[in-house]
């Protein structure tokens, strides 16, 4: 009988195919998993008993920080300190924001060159009925190179990240920068909102992000920014919402929380290259401006069922305002009103 093709393949003989991978590509496969199931490779073989020292991709959770005391200064000490770390992810406990050890972490990666950071808070403890914030420690976010930064607070009932009046990202590399579950402290002296003068050094920010972020006394949100193109505001609790970015060009508002604002927020929009307005809500969008003069497509969508026709001189008012539109899309429910 012939011998087959794969007759002269050793038997018993297996190729370790992952430990033949480049550094990198193995650096990528470890970034999915924590940095502490990352260091247990080193058990695996010699191959990678130091692989985790040259990681580049810093992914923590709250284990990393609660359970093992001495986890993040031992990992921070063995490092490779000449690899240049380009993200950390951090998914810990809201109460976990100002320990040592977050801390220190992070500072770490503020001076190796870091590019992405994300920070995922979970609500953490039963607190009870008495509402309370956390101060997120934006003193600690000063970074030449940082391109993305997303701070996310997954919402609670008592337990929410606060950002002060004066907090000031010093990022001028950012581009894009995400906020969830946020609650802002108003400047007294100016009664608005911190988003005024949080990413005024933020001079290269592009893409704006802020879901379900409220200020704590309900004053204004200001947003300013001089090079903005891409603003996206889902589900904002505030008095007003006032936007001035003369570059702005794609404007996204989604107002569907049963916690919202009851059609009261009203969005004053200041941005004379705007192209695209995207709206979905559960009333008629209450917007003032100056007028959009570079308007190419908007799309409007009211949700509530049936729409009340109380809100047509509103939606009239609206369209009024849209009148340069090159391509317009309204839900049916719109149109009924409209010709009611």
């Amino acid at each position: 009988m012939d011998s087959g093709p794969h007759d002269n393949i050793e038997v018993g003989v297996k190729a370790d195919r992952l430990s033949n991978l480049s550094d990198d590509l193995i650096h990528k496969i470890l970034s999915f998993v924590s940095i502490n199931d990352t260091v247990k490779t080193m058990a695996l073989s010699s191959r990678y008993r130091f692989i985790w020292t040259t990681m580049p991709y810093l992914n923590f959770d709250s284990d990393d920080f609660s359970s093992l005391q001495n986890f993040v200064d031992c990992f921070l000490q063995r490092r490779n300190n000449q690899i240049d770390v380009s993200s950390l992810y951090l998914d810990i406990g809201i109460k976990q924001v100002t320990d040592p050890s977050v801390k220190k972490l992070m500072r770490y990666a503020f001076s190796h060159n870091i590019q992405r950071v994300e920070v995922t808070c979970m609500p953490q403890g039963h607190w009870g009925k008495r509402f309370q914030l956390i101060e997120f420690p934006l003193s600690l976010f000063s970074s030449k190179s940082l391109e993305h930064l997303s701070l996310n607070n997954y919402w609670s009932r008592d337990q929410r990240l606060k950002l002060e009046a004066m907090s000031i990202l010093e990022l001028p590399a950012l581009t894009t920068l995400y906020l969830e579950g946020i609650t802002s402290a108003s400047d007294d002296d100016a009664n608005c909102c911190v988003i005024t003068g949080l990413f005024s050094k933020c001079t290269n920010l592009k893409h704006l992000t802020l879901i379900s972020c409220n200020t704590v006394d309900k004053s204004s949100l200001s947003i300013c920014h001089p090079g903005l193109s891409n603003l996206t505001l889902y589900n904002i609790r505030a008095w007003s919402v006032n936007v001035v970015a003369p570059q702005l060009e794609n404007l996204t508002i989604t107002d569907d929380d049963d916690c919202s604002s009851d059609g009261m927020l009203e969005y004053v929009i200041s941005a004379p290259n705007l192209a695209s307005l995207a709206y979905r809500g559960r009333y008629p969008l209450h917007l003032s401006t100056d007028g959009f003069h570079s308007l190419k497509e908007a799309d409007i969508r009211v949700l509530a069922d049936p729409l009340d026709v109380n809100d047509a001189p509103q939606m009239v008012g609206l369209l009024q305002q849209l009148h340069n539109v090159k391509f317009l899309k309204l839900n049916l429910e719109i149109i009924e009103v409209y010709i009611s």
